[in-house]
């Protein structure tokens, strides 16, 4: 008599093999979806830094430039700035220099610092003037400028108001803390700036 085998698979063994099966995908998907968790609030980090790195670079930028001009009165307070400054423009494919007058302002409600650029084409006029914001979630921001610090040995204060005429503070301390409490503070030193006195 011939004894016939049978090739194939134990319904223990399949269950075993499918029990294994499910084990190595469950742990596949567990680790990419973490993964996946990870890079996007790594993201979300990366996209707020950006915004803050673009809204302090514009700051920078225009203080930077900033001229005395004798048509309107530049203002330079703890929540806002308006001052002169000469910008950067694009017309007919070569790049010039444009004066204008650039205000930064933070709104406590919307919880946004604003921008606003004010051409000769309106005359300079802040009310009609193009605005972005370009900074949102912002708790609060607060601008100061350097007085004293004449003597080597003299440190430098900064106050909140700048009322010097026909100068330009020789730079500016921004605190801006934002929404979900952190805090950065950046100093931005201006060329044709002075250093205030006491009088």
């Amino acid at each position: 008599m011939t004894r016939k085998i049978k090739h194939g698979f134990t319904f223990i063994e399949l269950l075993i093999s499918f029990t294994i099966f499910s084990i190595i995908a469950t742990s596949i998907y567990y680790t990419l979806n973490t993964g996946i968790k990870v890079w996007r609030s790594e993201n979300a980090v990366i996209n707020e830094n950006q915004k803050l790195r673009i809204c302090f670079d514009k700051i920078s930028g225009d203080l930077k430039n900033a001229v005395v001009f004798s048509m309107f009165k530049p203002e330079w307070d703890s929540e806002s700035m308006s001052f002169p400054t000469l910008l950067n423009v694009y017309k007919d494919g070569s790049a010039e220099r444009e004066l204008a007058k650039v205000i930064y302002f933070f709104n406590g409600s919307d919880e946004v610092l604003t921008r606003a650029v004010a051409t000769l084409d309106i005359g300079f006029d802040g009310d009609s003037a193009e605005k972005e914001v370009i900074l949102d979630e912002v708790e609060n921001i607060s601008f100061e400028y350097p007085f004293g610090g004449e003597d080597p040995e003299e440190k430098l204060e900064w106050k909140e108001k700048w009322e010097i005429k026909d100068k330009i503070p020789r730079g500016v301390k921004i605190t801006l803390k934002r929404k979900n409490g952190e805090t950065f503070e950046k100093m931005v030193f201006i060329p044709m700036g002075e250093i205030g006195k006491e009088e």
